[in-house]
């Protein structure tokens, strides 16, 4: 099991990138436009010409981790979109760095989780959470 270190750099990376990430939502219809279906999602069932683009702000976390946060216009309202990733192929974070890295990113619980791949052999664990006081810590 790898390390998980959130430092106080790191804390003001997290901090960072929501902020930029709030201020360019992903509007609802593109989401639908780009919606898959399943619990894994293997780059060749993605719909052709599906791009993320710019939405999501990434931050490393030592020792190995990459979290990418980015908000979403759902039909239930605004939710945070995290993404979950370690840097060996093959290999995703385990569950308590997961849990860890949700709640530095502010996320308490989950409406949907999912598991995604990113780049050929590279899979994230995706989780999506309504942004309110119910869904979030502010």
């Amino acid at each position: 099991m790898r390390a998980l270190i959130i430092t106080t750099e790191v804390q003001a990376a997290i901090k960072a990138a929501i902020e930029r990430a709030r201020q360019k939502p992903i509007p609802v219809e593109y989401l639908q436009a780009a919606e898959v279906h399943g619990r894994v999602i293997p780059l060749a069932e993605r719909k052709p010409g599906f791009e993320r683009g710019t939405a999501s702000e990434n931050v490393l976390i030592p020792v190995g981790y990459r979290a990418a946060i980015s908000f979403e216009q759902q039909p239930p309202g605004l939710c945070r979109h995290l993404s979950v990733s370690v840097d060996t192929p093959g290999k995703l974070p385990n569950e308590p760095a997961v849990l860890m890295i949700m709640e530095a990113f502010g996320m308490i619980g989950a409406e949907k989780m999912w598991l995604e791949e990113f780049e050929p052999g590279h899979y994230a664990v995706n989780v999506l959470t309504l942004d309110d006081e119910k869904g979030t810590r502010q």
